[in-house]
């Protein structure tokens, strides 16, 4: 039994002698990178929106009630006169000689953006059948006592 390590360097004629095979290219076969999965952002969703209701009519010197965004401040043509409850509930009341029709207005804001509502109510004219009290103010209210 022979061991390489004994038997003395290879001479130059020994390995010349061989044919030299050219070792083939490595090419690497590797796939392009994967890009990263972002999940998909939802759809958003449309906010409900409660439709504003006001009372269909009203009488000067009555009053409108109206369903709105809760704690929104509303107004009466144009001037600030109620805020809403927590519920959503607005009680404007009317003067007596409150022109027809009144206009109750307010802001909402519906997905971020702010837009202005406007509802248009009319108003009866009111009809009082009693315009004064004939009776003597001593007996009303006596101011000696008797």
């Amino acid at each position: 039994m022979l061991l390489a390590a004994c038997a003395g360097p290879v001479s130059q004629s020994a390995a010349s002698d061989e044919p030299q095979i050219a070792a083939p290219p490595l090419v690497a076969d590797t796939p392009p990178p994967l890009e990263p999965i972002t999940p998909r952002e939802p759809e958003p969703q449309p906010v409900p929106v409660l439709a504003p209701v006001c009372s269909p009519e009203a009488t000067q010197g009555g009053v409108i009630l109206c369903r709105v965004p809760p704690n929104t401040a509303v107004k009466l043509d144009g001037k600030p006169i109620a805020r809403s409850d927590d519920t959503g509930v607005a009680v404007i009341g009317l003067s007596r000689t409150q022109l027809t029709p009144a206009t109750i207005s307010f802001d909402t804001e519906v997905q971020g953006a702010t837009f202005p509502v406007s509802i248009s109510v009319p108003v009866l004219k009111r009809t009082d059948t009693v315009t004064s009290f004939p009776m003597e103010c001593g007996k009303i209210a006596p101011q000696n006592p008797e």
